[in-house]
C-alpha cells in the first residue's frame, strides 16, 4: 500500500510510450488532422487543440496531461485548453493476484494481475474522470485499461484486471496508473515462466 507523497497538481503527465500516438482533431472534433508520437506532441506543446489517444489499434478520449475530457454532439475528446480540477486527500493501491494476495512476481500464462486503487477525500471535478492503467516494458504498452469514472462520493475506487499473460515475455515491467491525465504511481513487477522438475523411479 502507498499514500500520496506529492500534491496532485505536481504529478507528472503521461510518459512518452513508443507505441502510443496522439491524434490531433479538427475544430469540430470529427476528423483527424495529424498523428503525432508522444514525444512530438510534447515538443510542440500546442496551447489549443482537441485530441484523442491511440494505443495500438484502439482510440480513447484519454488525456496525456491535466486536459479535460469534453463531450460535444455525442463525441468525447480531450481539450488541451481546459484543465480537470480533480483532487483528493489520499489514496492507497494494491497489486496482487486473483486471491487478493499482494505480490510483485507473476507466472506467465497462469495468473491475472489485479490493480485496486481507493481514494479518500475526493473533490469532484463535475465531469467523468479518465483512468488509464498500463503494463509497460521498455517504454512500450503491452496491456492496458481505459475507462471514464464518475466519482459521486468523497470516497471511491478503481479496479483493473490484466489478462492473459501467455503473450508476455519474461522480465521486469511497470504498472503505470493515471487518473485525470496525471501519473498516480508506477510500480515494478516481474514475470517468469514456470519450470517443472521430474524425477524417475528405477524399476
Amino acid at each position: 500500500m502507498s499514500k500520496t507523497k506529492r500534491h496532485w497538481r505536481e504529478r507528472k503527465s503521461m510518459k512518452p510510450y513508443k507505441n502510443v500516438k496522439v491524434l490531433i482533431l479538427d475544430d469540430d472534433a470529427r476528423r483527424v488532422k495529424q498523428e503525432l508520437s508522444m514525444e512530438e506532441f510534447g515538443r510542440q506543446q500546442p496551447r489549443t487543440c482537441k485530441y484523442l489517444l491511440k494505443v495500438e489499434d484502439r482510440v480513447y478520449p484519454c488525456p496525456v496531461g491535466r486536459h479535460k475530457v469534453v463531450e460535444k454532439d455525442g463525441l468525447k475528446f480531450c481539450d488541451i485548453s481546459r484543465n480537470t480540477d480533480f483532487s483528493f486527500e489520499s489514496y492507497k493501491f494494491f497489486i496482487g493476484d486473483i486471491k487478493l494476495n499482494p505480490k510483485r512476481s507473476f507466472a506467465i500464462g497462469e495468473e491475472e494481475i489485479f490493480v485496486l486503487v481507493n481514494f479518500r477525500g475526493i473533490s469532484r471535478s463535475g465531469t467523468c474522470l479518465p483512468v488509464f492503467c498500463a503494463l509497460v516494458k521498455k517504454a512500450k504498452v503491452k496491456l492496458h485499461f481505459f475507462d471514464l469514472f464518475d466519482f459521486r462520493n468523497e470516497e471511491g475506487g478503481v479496479f483493473v484486471v490484466f489478462r492473459p499473460f501467455s503473450k508476455l515475455e519474461e522480465g521486469e515491467y511497470s504498472v503505470d496508473f493515471y487518473i485525470g491525465g496525471r501519473l498516480l504511481f508506477s510500480e515494478k513487477v516481474k514475470f517468469y515462466r514456470l519450470t517443472y522438475n521430474f524425477s524417475f523411479l528405477n524399476t
